[in-house]
């Protein structure tokens, strides 16, 4: 469904749009990111903006999964939490 909006967006009215987005993507991003954020109060992650960390976790696990041919999509999402974590995780001692 994202995708198809995304590729009718301008034939979309923007208010139709916009009550899309807060109801769904841009809620989902926004609460992903306030989980973030408290694990990073809590030092789990370094994370400077968690709406751009948020973006970046959903474009690694869930972005393109489906797209590469032959490759498990748990095999993908589980590369893409080890890409996020190697770039956000807190040091382990």
């Amino acid at each position: 469904m994202v995708r198809q909006v995304n590729a009718d967006a301008e034939h979309i009215d923007p208010g139709v749009l916009a009550a899309w987005q807060d109801a769904g993507p841009r809620r989902v991003r926004d609460a992903i990111a306030g989980h973030l954020r408290r694990h990073a109060d809590d030092g789990v992650f370094h994370i400077d903006d968690e709406r751009i960390a948020a973006v970046q976790l959903v474009q690694l696990t869930a972005g393109s999964v489906d797209s590469v041919a032959g490759v498990d999509a748990g095999q993908m999402v589980r590369a893409g939490v080890d890409v996020f974590l190697a770039a956000y995780g807190a040091a382990r001692s």
